[in-house]
């Protein structure tokens, strides 16, 4: 069974569009796909306001 461990998300977006323009993660365990989801929103366009409807495995 995994650990729990820590996880940092930030994210920069545009104040004037809400699009999410940078995202970064630390965690000492293997977020690759977290990562990996925040760069298809990224180069979706999507809005700060849609990240609540995405699906992340956290």
């Amino acid at each position: 069974m995994p650990t729990p461990e820590n996880l940092q998300l930030k994210v920069t977006f545009d104040p004037a569009t809400h699009r999410v323009l940078v995202a970064q993660v630390i965690s000492k365990a293997d977020v690759t796909q977290s990562i990996n989801t925040m760069s298809v929103c990224i180069q979706s366009g999507m809005k700060m306001e849609e990240l609540g409807y995405v699906d992340f495995f956290f």
